[in-house]
């Protein structure tokens, strides 16, 4: 009908700039095989490179398409301390705890532990903050 829509939504940059959800898969990578990552598989880094989604927004026909950056340090959990961020984070990926459980041996127990040990070094005042990036993209529909 010729009526114009805007949108906003965010995706993350690349792993490099958001080292917390680096640091989760590297963890339990140390306790179970982890399947390779494929730059074009669904995951939370497939749009990173911002320019390859704009080009798709613009090719289904979505226009003023633009993307800015947002970088700034994230409160992680919610605002919990390194046991409830370890413990939010192997939860939030989504098969990493089950992964780890059906490793056995205490997989989970030790990969929380480590997890905990790393957000230790970023917790302030029990509040565990680090380094996050998105881009967050806008443009129209019509």
């Amino acid at each position: 009908s010729g009526e114009i829509g805007k949108f906003v939504f965010s995706a993350w940059a690349s792993p490099e700039k958001n080292p917390w959800m680096v640091s989760v898969h590297k963890t339990v990578a140390k306790y179970v095989d982890m399947p390779p990552n494929e730059e074009d598989a669904p995951g939370p880094f497939r749009y990173a490179d911002k320019d390859k989604l704009l080009k798709l927004l613009k090719e289904a026909g979505f226009t003023n398409c633009d993307t800015t950056q947002w970088q700034h340090k994230m409160i992680l959990g919610s605002g919990f301390d390194s046991a409830g961020v370890a413990d939010f984070a192997l939860s939030s990926f989504s098969t990493f705890q089950e992964m780890l459980e059906e490793a056995g041996a205490g997989a989970y127990d030790r990969a929380k532990e480590d997890l905990i040990s790393y957000f230790q070094d970023h917790e302030v005042d029990g509040i565990v903050k680090m380094d996050a990036n998105v881009h967050i993209f806008k443009g129209t529909t019509s």
